[in-house]
């Protein structure tokens, strides 16, 4: 896999989240996706294309949602460019199910791929970036968690729509996500 790289919120114009902290690694990870149309110029966007959408989906998370920043710890572009939202020690606001109550967020990285995908498959980009992503997380302190991922229907989440009612991250992505976790694996 090639190296990752993460742009920085700072470098795109994000707010700092004042997020409560935690260890590494995740013990979990949730795939989203922004149910909208993405970046302007789709898998072509330029950078301050992706950052301008990024600070409007920021906007939409503290405006309506009442959140204090975005919600994800990372957002990855159709053109397979990744972006730090709250980043690796911070803990989201991306996944709470509101019929148990349960809150998955101090446990959960949440990874958010720019796009609807109900209909439109991500890109080929997005979900090696998805992967190498994921790696990186994982490795920072490898161990129980890797394995625990890279085996297949014994990581417990993985997709939104594992832990809530909801079509997120879209069908398409769905889909996808064995494929990922093989190419984390590699």
């Amino acid at each position: 896999m090639a190296r990752l790289r993460i742009v920085r919120r700072r470098r795109w114009g994000g707010v700092e989240a004042d997020s409560i902290r935690v260890d590494l690694p995740w013990p979990n990870t949730d795939v989203h996706h922004t149910a909208d149309g993405g970046p302007a110029g789709w898998a072509d966007a330029t950078p301050d294309q992706e950052a301008a959408y990024l600070r409007s989906v920021e906007l939409f998370h503290i405006e309506t949602r009442g959140m204090l920043a975005i919600a994800y710890n990372f957002i990855i572009m159709p053109s397979g460019r990744a972006y730090e939202g709250r980043g690796w020690r911070a803990i989201g606001a991306h996944t709470y199910n509101e019929v148990t109550k349960h809150d998955y967020n101090p446990d959960t990285l949440g990874i958010c791929l720019a796009g609807n995908f109900m209909a439109k498959k991500p890109t080929d980009a997005s979900l090696d970036t998805l992967a190498r992503l994921i790696r990186k997380g994982l490795r920072r302190r490898p161990g129980r968690a890797f394995r625990r991922f890279i085996q297949k229907g014994i990581h417990p989440k993985w997709g939104h729509r594992d832990v809530d009612a909801t079509a997120c991250p879209g069908g398409r992505l769905y889909s996808k996500l064995d494929e990922v976790r093989e190419a984390v694996r590699r």
